[in-house]
């Protein structure tokens, strides 16, 4: 009825849900037409699992169909132009240990 996202964490981030584990649900939302997710948590270094319905107002919805349309449009645009340049450039976590990081950092 509804989609379930499972994540995976060693961090409790003062129990509060990073952003980015919301705008997830909300884009599998808006692309199965609900307004709630499922989201289950395991905490690796505790080996602790929270499960949490998520519901969304259709005005969150809507901010978030605005995002994912922007963000197309400049992944549309980017692979248009044949170079990731102008695209976010995140420098999260997963960039510790990429051997390609240099290679992004230089593009811009």
């Amino acid at each position: 009825k509804y989609p379930i996202e499972i994540k995976t964490t060693r961090g409790r981030n003062n129990g509060t849900k990073p952003p980015h584990y919301l705008r997830q649900c909300a884009y599998y939302c808006l692309l199965t037409k609900t307004e709630q997710c499922s989201l289950i948590t395991e905490y690796i270094n505790d080996g602790q699992f929270t499960f949490e319905r998520i519901q969304f107002t259709s005005q969150d919805l809507n901010h978030y169909l605005e995002e994912m349309i922007e963000d197309r449009n400049a992944l549309q645009n980017a692979f248009d132009r044949q170079t990731p340049k102008g695209l976010p450039f995140l420098k999260d976590w997963q960039c510790n240990h990429c051997e390609f990081v240099d290679d992004c950092e230089n593009i811009g």
